[in-house]
């Protein structure tokens, strides 16, 4: 049998800012943007899919490790020279949202192609890619990325991420936008992630029910995942709390920069305040259209963390059958027990 192989590697080090729907990692994206050498966020859906094929055994070992090192550099050997960059405005991974923009301008007219590799060693670029439910199939990855590669994972009160969740599942999962791996069970489509819990994700009745069982599972997996990562390759994880990063970022940004051999820019500082960090209130975002678009409210006046956490309770509740609910309290306990000194 014939192996499909890459032994050579342009990019030096590889950001993954990773986490569930509505954990907010596209703000921990956009600071890192501005640390030093780090490149815009992008996306990098294929290799979401790669390591979705490769977790439901449909795709080879040698494939996964291979196609993992040549898409990683192909996104950093194109970003280098202007192509498949993200000039919409509006968009997240818009050039426009980061504070080096002209940097962007500039290398659609610098010499390509055979100038990049030189201008990669020379410049030493990070990829900063956000993606989503990666962590906990990420094995391809961190086999074939080696020590090249860091997983910034973001976790969030999942209160704070039941909206997000259930809008994508009541608008994305049969509609034609969604590229998202899907697998086939007893004649439905479902997600890949649902693999091995197929039908619990079935049994759930409403968009709510089905959302509070993918962030028990996908919790369950990505805790899995790390503990054999990080004995098995020694492996580079940060796992950041969002409610912990918004009220004290400094000790987590020095950790992430100390990973990627990096230091903040005066830029930076900048950022955090466009995104209004350090922060009072956990949920005192900024009301970008998109997080609107994706459940996000301004928080209530003269209202605690824990009456923000008791608002969202009642609202799931009326979707929720007794079990369902019961689920969703226990890892919320789960996760207050974990991350407990912001909710005495």
């Amino acid at each position: 049998m014939t192996n499909i192989i890459r032994k050579e590697h342009l990019s030096d080090r590889v950001l993954f800012v990773d986490g569930q729907n509505g954990c907010g990692k596209t703000l921990f994206s956009s600071i890192f943007a501005s640390l030093s050498r780090l490149e815009v966020m992008s996306y990098i859906y294929e290799l979401e899919m790669i390591c979705a094929c490769f977790f439901v055994e449909k795709i080879s070992n040698d494939a996964a490790l291979a196609l993992t090192r040549m898409l990683t550099d192909l996104k950093l050997y194109n970003l280098m020279m202007g192509r498949e960059t993200n000039f919409r405005p509006t968009d997240l991974s818009s050039v426009f949202k980061h504070q080096d923009v002209t940097k962007y301008f500039q290398r659609l007219f610098q010499p390509g192609d055979e100038a990049v590799p030189k201008r990669i060693l020379d410049e030493r670029p990070i990829l900063n890619l956000a993606t989503h439910n990666l962590l906990g199939i990420s094995e391809p990855i961190f086999q074939s990325l080696g020590d090249r590669c860091v997983f910034v994972e973001v976790v969030r009160h999942p209160l704070y991420m039941i909206r997000q969740q259930r809008l994508n599942m009541q608008n994305l999962l049969e509609n034609v936008r969604n590229f998202s791996v899907n697998i086939e069970y007893r004649g439905r489509s479902l997600p890949y992630y649902t693999h091995g819990w197929e039908e619990d994700f079935v049994n759930s009745t409403t968009a709510t029910e089905k959302s509070v069982r993918s962030i028990y599972h996908l919790t369950k997996r990505t805790e899995l995942a790390k503990k054999m990562l990080k004995e098995k390759y020694n492996a580079k994880i940060i796992t950041i709390p969002f409610e912990h990063f918004v009220l004290n970022p400094d000790p987590w940004l020095k950790k992430v920069c100390n990973l990627l051999q990096t230091e903040p820019t005066e830029n930076t500082s900048t950022v955090m305040f466009q995104q209004n960090i350090p922060r009072k209130k956990v949920s005192d975002g900024i009301a970008l259209a998109i997080y609107q678009r994706c459940g996000w409210e301004p928080p209530k006046e003269n209202i605690s963390e824990k009456g923000e956490l008791l608002i969202r309770r009642k609202e799931f509740s009326k979707e929720l059958s007794k079990e369902h609910a019961s689920l969703l309290d226990q890892i919320c306990m789960r996760y207050e027990s974990t991350y407990w000194e912001l909710y005495e």
